[in-house]
């Protein structure tokens, strides 16, 4: 609608009325504040904690040069690509938040010595993963389980790239790239290492040589980066290194899942022949 020539508070309104009923009353009180003269971005800021973090920087950008529906399509292309790639892996391989909530639950147990309370667990959970120490500690376990470590792994990796391109590419800067790309990985120790190399983009270090210090991400796509910087094309590197990454993501989360599945099918049949064998009585 905005490339058809249409104003911008009526391209909102009608654009609202294919979201949910949180966006279409956002966009009902933002509407009027740019009938005004207010910016887009300044106008939805009030509302940053309801909208994804790269969202504001990027269209901001985009006001600010001019190209907001470029902007806007960058944006939508980005969504719809990461909900497509978190879909797979949530329905068809697994979903790292049930890893997660087995990790605190068990750990809740531990320090109980064994009682399992639901009341206790359930409080402790919502206090507990809303502090940093505890977030880090149960994104550091999930990273170390077989399999499961090398699927989240991965998937951090693939979100972190995306987010970091889509920002980067709208001509955000990369260390304000970086910085508020980290929490997209959805992982506290990944969230650490990227805002680690925020810190060295701005001491001057290249994007390639930070991201190296992380030792997190695989070390032949970071050489995809590295060329891509020497060659002043990093847009193409970046896209390169996301589709490489989550290639690898879904070839090793498809052979964790083909490999859990065998593991609960044997130890389906162990269990059915122990019972098999144990005296009925008569």
């Amino acid at each position: 609608m905005l490339r058809s020539g249409r104003g911008l508070p009526d391209t909102l309104r009608t654009a609202a009325l294919l979201a949910d009923p949180e966006l279409r009353q956002i966009m009902r009180i933002v509407a009027p504040a740019l009938e005004h003269g207010e910016s887009l971005s300044s106008a939805l800021a009030p509302f940053r904690s309801r909208l994804p973090r790269l969202f504001l920087p990027v269209l901001e950008v985009g006001e600010t040069s001019g190209k907001l529906d470029a902007a806007m399509q960058r944006l939508a292309d980005a969504f719809s690509a990461e909900d497509g790639f978190e879909a797979h892996f949530r329905y068809t391989i697994f979903n790292p938040w049930a890893v997660k909530l087995v990790i605190i639950v068990e750990m809740i147990r531990f320090v109980l010595g064994g009682a399992y309370v639901p009341a206790i667990v359930l409080a402790a959970l919502l206090i507990l993963y809303g502090m940093q120490f505890c977030r880090l500690a149960v994104d550091k376990i999930s990273l170390a389980l077989p399999y499961v470590g090398v699927v989240e792994r991965n998937v951090a990796a693939v979100r972190w790239a995306r987010s970091f391109s889509t920002l980067w590419q709208a001509g955000v800067p990369v260390s304000a790239a970086l910085r508020i790309s980290a929490r997209s990985t959805l992982n506290a120790y990944y969230e650490r290492a990227i805002r680690k190399a925020e810190d060295d983009t701005l001491a001057g270090r290249s994007l390639a040589e930070s991201l190296a210090g992380t030792q997190l991400l695989p070390a032949h796509l970071l050489t995809v980066i590295a060329a891509g910087e020497e060659s002043g094309r990093l847009g193409e590197a970046l896209d390169h290194f996301i589709t490489a990454l989550q290639a690898e993501a879904q070839d090793i989360g498809n052979r964790a899942f083909i490999v859990s599945t065998v593991a609960i099918v044997l130890f389906l049949l162990l269990l059915m022949s122990a019972i098999g064998t144990i005296p009925t009585p008569m």
